[in-house]
């Protein structure tokens, strides 16, 4: 009886242990809800089943999603290449992919984690981490490499937040051992990050890399992609965000400097990328708008935001900003502007050191069917500045472009130094109206203070405003390069050049001014039809080139050539017309402060015209040697000719005989 009674409790016992039993299995088994950071997933398994799921995109789009994998000091999570990966399902393509809040700490990933098998091995890709905890991890890559360590590729999500700390990367990586990337901003035109349904740009609200180090081989952080904008251009705003870096080191013993490639300032073709190098243990940071580096780094500031270059500076220097240069800088290309661009730098007494031939100018730009140089609608003020050629009497501060319709370039007390001037201005129409305005500034070993061009045909060289003030030029410094042209300004106020003088004279309307910047030879006698005027500059010479005129002068005024005038030159018939210059029939003339060299008769005849005013003129005419007939017998002729009924009148002041 004893032993049934005891069989019996014994049974009764176990048969009341089973439903505790279960109980408690069941309760261990429970999936977390991923909901909230109290009840997150905690395996890579978890999260992928909910990814994965039939209505997964409208159960867990846009909504925040939490993972956290924790060890502890002595027995780190670990991740390998095999059986144990941190293959994180890609939501990269969801029009509004869920926001992941991923926290790792004491964990050790070792090898090709992320089970990339399509060339772009590494520890993990993440593509929608709202916020990234990893601390106290390990990470490496073997010596069978990886090409990456970390690829972060922020997708679709905005305002996120990223903190790697006490971390040490080990092995050898290809391209990085960190990469942190923001995708999809206006000048990143790769299409394989494009969500279904639509692109927002992502953007990444700060990140800090701390007491990290970096032992591996090429173990360094990479920040942007490079060359994704349209052409292989580079891509600014994939790199356009905040980064703090402190107290990390590399190499072994952590005592090398920490590198930092700026992929984001560089086009696809480039070979070499602008990086910072961070002392070991050292500080570095950058705003959302900066580059990343130390004070002693920086060339320029906008505000709080610094630059390694004055490039990227100007492409940062929205409407309003002044860049403010810290450094000297030597250029080994252009800067150049855009249309609408507005850009004020203060030099604060820096200097900008270029070749003067390559390149052969600091600022320039292009238009579609323009010439080189800054294009329209540019407003680019510059104060301060030293600008130092390294030739001789070659270069410019500043190109402006053909036809840069709006764009005003102002220097205000800057020095030019060594350059063949300090802006030079293409071709303009009369429409285009740039301006030029250099004050208070200084020039020395430079030829000019502007050059404007006026010799290409076609041209208005009027177009072009230039003001020049209170400078100081050094020197064989004159104010301003003049061409050799011919320029015909019309009544209207238009202005054309010309390389051929008759060609200026056919399209001379009355009231005209044809102006000569360069002498000029005719190989026939020269009949002036209109009432215009020459103005020769003072040095310029019309001379006679052709073979002997049997009758009448060099230059002859008639027809509709009513007061016509003549200044400021030298006509030379090469003693081979009988008359210089006659005004045959017309009302009005004038000829001032003009030279004339023969004819062999007579320099002037006035024949049948009325109110000649001839003064300030050295009449030289010049006989033939050795022809009795072809001596001069007057300086001016008063006559009139064959069929001529009309008495000339003329004035005659302060010449010389």
């Amino acid at each position: 009886m004893k032993k049934l009674l005891a069989l019996l409790l014994t049974l009764c016992l176990v048969i009341g242990m089973v439903p505790l039993a279960a109980s408690a299995e069941g309760e261990g088994t429970e999936t977390p809800s991923g909901t909230t950071a109290d009840d997150p997933f905690t395996t890579v398994e978890q999260y992928n089943t909910a990814m994965r799921g039939e209505d997964a995109q409208s159960t867990w789009g846009g909504t925040d999603v939490y993972l956290t994998i924790q060890g502890s000091e002595t027995t780190n999570k670990s991740f390998d290449a095999s059986e144990n990966k941190f293959n994180l399902y890609n939501v990269q393509k969801w029009a509004n992919p869920p926001k992941l809040h991923l926290t790792l700490k004491y964990c050790t990933f070792t090898g090709n984690t992320s089970g990339d098998n399509y060339g772009n091995s590494s520890f993990m890709y993440l593509s929608n981490c709202q916020e990234l905890t990893i601390k106290n991890c390990t990470f490496d890559a073997t010596e069978t490499g990886l090409k990456y360590g970390i690829n972060w590729n922020l997708i679709g999500i905005q305002g996120s937040e990223v903190t790697i700390e006490n971390c040490e990367f080990k092995g050898e990586y290809t391209k990085n051992a960190i990469k942190l990337n923001q995708r999809n901003g206006e000048d990143d035109a790769a299409t394989d990050v494009k969500p279904e349904g639509g692109t927002t740009a992502a953007s990444i609200k700060s990140a800090t890399i701390k007491d990290c180090t970096f032992s591996g081989d090429n173990a360094i952080i990479s920040l942007g992609s490079q060359g994704k904008n349209e052409g292989g251009a580079a891509s600014p705003s994939t790199g356009a965000f905040a980064l703090t870096m402190s107290g990390n080191k590399a190499g072994t013993g952590g005592n090398e400097e920490v590198k930092v490639q700026l992929d984001y300032l560089a086009a696809k073709d480039e070979d070499t990328v602008p990086s910072v190098a961070i002392p070991s243990g050292g500080e570095a940071t950058k705003v959302a708008e900066g580059d990343l580096g130390t004070e002693k780094d920086f060339v320029a500031m906008i505000g709080n935001a610094g630059y390694l270059s004055l490039e990227t500076a100007i492409e940062h220097a929205g409407e309003g900003k002044t860049i403010e240069l810290k450094k000297d800088i030597t250029l080994t290309d252009p800067i150049n502007l855009e249309s609408n661009d507005n850009i004020t730098i203060n030099g604060n007494g820096k200097n900008i050191t270029f070749s003067g031939t390559s390149p052969k100018t600091v600022f320039t730009g292009s238009a579609a069917g323009q010439v080189e140089g800054i294009p329209a609608n540019v407003t680019l003020t510059v104060n301060k500045v030293n600008f130092k050629g390294q030739g001789t009497y070659s270069g410019y501060a500043a190109i402006v472009g053909g036809n840069a319709t709006g764009t005003a370039v102002t220097f205000t007390g800057c020095k030019f130094e060594g350059l063949h001037c300090g802006v030079y201005v293409n071709q303009q129409n009369k429409d285009s109206k740039p301006t030029v305005t250099i004050t208070g500034s200084t020039f020395e070993k430079t030829k000019y203070v502007t050059s404007v061009d006026t010799v290409t045909p076609g041209v208005d060289p009027s177009a072009t405003k230039v003001v020049t003030e209170n400078n100081t030029l050094g020197e064989g410094t004159q104010e301003q390069e003049v061409f050799k042209n011919i320029i015909l300004k019309k009544k209207d106020g238009s202005q054309t050049v010309y390389n051929d003088f008759q060609q200026a004279l056919t399209d001379a309307n009355a009231g005209a001014t044809i102006l000569l910047n360069k002498d000029v030879e005719l190989n026939s006698k020269l009949t002036i039809e209109k009432g215009i005027t020459i103005e020769g500059n003072g040095k310029t010479i019309i001379k006679y080139t052709g073979t002997e005129i049997a009758n009448g002068a060099f230059i002859t005024v008639q027809g509709e050539g009513d007061k016509v005038t003549l200044k400021n030159l030298t006509v030379d018939t090469d003693k081979k017309a009988k008359h210089g210059i006659q005004f045959y029939s017309v009302e009005g003339g004038t000829l001032e402060n003009v030279t004339v060299n023969g004819g062999y008769w007579t320099s002037v005849i006035v024949n049948g015209s009325t109110d000649i005013t001839i003064k300030g003129c050295k009449l030289n005419p010049t006989g033939v040697d050795g022809e009795v007939n072809k001596q001069p017998y007057a300086h001016i002729e008063y006559a009139m000719g064959s069929g001529v009924t009309t008495i000339p009148s003329i004035t005659v002041n302060d010449n010389t005989y």
